[in-house]
């Protein structure tokens, strides 16, 4: 998934208030608009978006780009989305979506990702003001998934321990771009139901990817 990509489908499904049975929940379509190809943002072309959260305490989204550093260096970006003007019909436009930030993904000594080292694929809010973001790695150059806790500079704080199932070796292992797709984050301590909101983004040719949203409690662990 390095190919930036043309534009971007934006596709918000809001789905209802609180946590009904599954047959019981319904879901209404808000609308939908692209990214203008090579769109600038800062200096950066925003594209080939794939991972997609809202933290409800900022109103913003964070999106992460699946470019390998091979555009430019890995990074996520934040934006505010006004689904009021969203377009429902078949010519969707760019109103009510609005970049507000880019940072760099960075390693725990400050640099930038090198080229090919890194797939970014899934980003979430921490809840603390950082994030945790998922690479593919690169299989065949013997890079392997990561999970990792970023501050909001992009700087690594903290990597967790994949099971040595995961990693790729010969006969066994994650495959070449088959690796992490996505993130959730399992909420504890709630006194009550959350909100929930579910996020769906589309690419063209290209599979979805589905991000789950929730107001924050407290975090137990990553799963």
């Amino acid at each position: 998934m390095t190919t930036i990509l043309s534009s971007l489908f934006l596709l918000v499904l809001l789905f209802s208030s609180i946590v009904l049975p599954v047959q019981a929940q319904t879901m209404r379509y808000l609308g939908r608009q692209d990214v203008p190809h090579a769109h600038d943002h800062a200096g950066t072309i925003v594209g080939g978006l794939s991972g997609l959260d809202f933290d409800p305490a900022s109103n913003h989204f964070v999106a992460i780009s699946d470019d390998r550093s091979e555009q430019q260096p890995a990074r996520i970006y934040l934006l505010q989305l006004d689904i009021a003007k969203f377009n429902v019909s078949e010519q969707p436009g760019f109103d009510g979506v609005r970049f507000v930030g880019v940072s760099t993904l960075k390693t725990a000594d400050g640099a930038a990702h090198a080229e090919g080292t890194v797939d970014p694929e899934a980003i979430r809010f921490s809840g603390d003001g950082g994030y945790w973001w998922a690479s593919e790695g690169n299989v065949k150059r013997g890079i392997s998934p990561v999970v990792e806790k970023i501050g909001a500079d992009g700087v690594t704080l903290s990597r967790l321990e994949l099971p040595e199932y995961v990693l790729p070796s010969p006969g066994k292992g994650v495959r070449d771009n088959l690796a992490l797709e996505s993130l959730a984050l399992e909420m504890a301590n709630c006194t009550s139901a959350p909100k929930m909101h579910y996020f769906r983004m589309a690419r063209k040719r290209m599979s979805t990817n589905r991000v789950r949203c929730a107001s924050w409690c407290s975090m137990q662990r990553v799963v």
